[in-house]
């Protein structure tokens, strides 16, 4: 039985794994929203990608029955971009003043702008008041005059949800303006399992408890990955036996790992690439200086590579530069301080 990826991403506070304590301070302002007849507080995500951002936002909108409007933040350059969002929020419920009418017909739209550090300073800046007051100011052009005349429009109520993994980059001003700020934390091997337990039930693959426990093992603590790991270990099966409903064992997870060059921590190709650059550089070396080195870009490297090594202790990011650590050479095998780690794959580059 083969499904779209996005049929198993939870739809309920109840079906969410992992993150108990967002989850639980989302559970409480949906509660007082819906009994406030209000739209939920704007609220600020910030974590790694795969965490989980993009499905608590699909969430709270269908918690909150409204409607969820999606954008990247890359998608708005200018004062238009935003109008043109805003102008998708119902005016139910309101007078032509915006005064709020009747509350039992408000439908508090929520927007979730994806890497929101990325909105130009000049966007940032107009949400101000849109998020504090429900006001935006716009200029218009005015034919009699023949100016541009900036203008107050009221907005109807409406939930913002900005995810980020760099939240050091917003400014304080307009960071301070969301109620809610919620930091993602890595899932814990418990939390993968049950996200996998999860998932395969909902896709109808076949696989028992010690492929499972391998998968959540090298899965990084982040439920994409490890779902992305449960297909490839589906196809790897199939391809294996020649047939549908073979069970998914240790067996075919292990050689669906060896055939992606991922090692029993979870560390793949590109990961060992950029480590092996680190322990030839003497100094500190820039994120764009790395990135070249390895052939990524500078957002590949950032946002997938250098987390995990940093979280193994295996590299360190100073405002310097990026440099290497003992535990990071000892896994390359430069030093042997007799700890157990796994060796470096077969046709890594040296």
């Amino acid at each position: 039985m083969q499904c779209d990826n996005n049929d198993i991403r939870p739809i309920t506070l109840a079906g969410f794994t992992g993150q108990r304590e967002v989850v639980d301070r989302v559970e409480n302002a949906i509660t007082a929203a819906i009994i406030k007849k209000d739209a939920f507080p704007h609220t600020i995500m910030s974590g790694p990608p795969g965490l989980g951002k993009t499905t608590l936002a699909s969430i709270i909108a269908n918690e909150m029955d409204v409607p969820l409007i999606k954008i990247m933040a890359t998608a708005i350059k200018n004062p238009s971009d935003i109008e043109s969002i805003l102008a998708k929020i119902s005016n139910s419920g309101y007078n032509t003043n915006g005064e709020i009418i009747n509350r039992d017909l408000l439908i508090p739209s929520v927007i979730f702008i994806d890497e929101i550090h990325r909105l130009p300073s000049l966007i940032t800046e107009l949400l101000h008041t849109v998020l504090e007051d429900n006001l935006i100011s716009l200029k218009k052009k005015n034919y009699e005059s023949q100016s541009n005349e900036a203008q107050e429009y009221w907005v109807p109520r409406f939930t913002l949800v900005g995810a980020t993994n760099y939240m050091g980059q917003l400014p304080k001003p307009f960071l301070d303006r969301f109620a809610l700020h919620f930091n993602f934390e890595y899932y814990s091997l418990e939390d993968i399992v049950k996200v996998l337990y999860n998932s395969s039930k909902s896709l109808g693959y076949f696989i028992n408890d010690e492929g499972i426990l391998e998968i959540a093992k090298r899965s990084r603590g982040i439920p994409r990955i490890a779902n992305r790991f449960l297909s490839l270990s589906n196809d790897y099966t199939i391809a294996k036996t020649k047939k549908l409903d073979t069970e998914i064992n240790f067996e075919f997870v292990n050689g669906m790992f060896k055939k992606e060059g991922i090692d029993e921590i979870g560390l793949d190709k590109r990961d060992r690439k950029a480590l092996y650059y680190l322990s030839t550089i003497p100094r500190p070396i820039g994120s764009k200086s790395l990135a070249q080195a390895i052939d990524e870009d500078e957002d590949t490297l950032e946002n997938s590579i250098e987390p995990y090594l940093v979280k193994l202790g295996f590299m360190v990011r100073t405002p310097q530069g990026r440099y290497i650590t003992e535990e990071g050479k000892e896994y390359l095998g430069i030093i042997n301080r007799g700890r157990l780690l796994p060796k470096k794959q077969q046709g890594d580059v040296k």
